[in-house]
């Protein structure tokens, strides 16, 4: 049982909400020393790889041979996905070593990115 909390509300007030939160973020970092604000962090090189999300496309209804035919339409139109990210939209917190074993889809997937040409 905690008998003190420290640093347990941060108050600051302004009328531009951007300038505002800018601010606030830096002034908690600071304080805490347990995190770096966006604007001190240096982007990552795949920020500026193109990328798709199965979420945009399917919802909820995700499966393999959509994926795969997305993939290859945007290939086919000149705009290759580096990135996918596989969300249908339902988060589940299972390891995939607890899982005994993934749709045969989601194997073929990663044959798929796994080889070595230009997708």
């Amino acid at each position: 049982r905690a008998t003190c909390v420290e640093n347990a509300v941060f108050v600051a007030a302004g009328s531009d909400p951007f300038q505002l939160l800018e601010r606030s973020f830096q002034a908690v970092a600071d304080r805490l020393q347990t995190f770096r604000v966006r604007t001190a962090k240096e982007a990552p090189p795949t920020l500026d790889c193109f990328g798709w999300c199965t979420w945009d496309a399917f919802y909820s209804e995700v499966d393999g041979a959509g994926i795969l035919a997305g993939v290859r339409s945007l290939r086919e139109v000149g705009t290759p996905a580096r990135t996918l990210i596989i969300d249908d939209g339902w988060q589940d917190a299972t390891l995939p070593e607890q899982t005994a074993h993934y749709p045969a889809w989601v194997l073929a997937i990663v044959r798929f990115f796994n080889r070595k040409v230009e997708f």
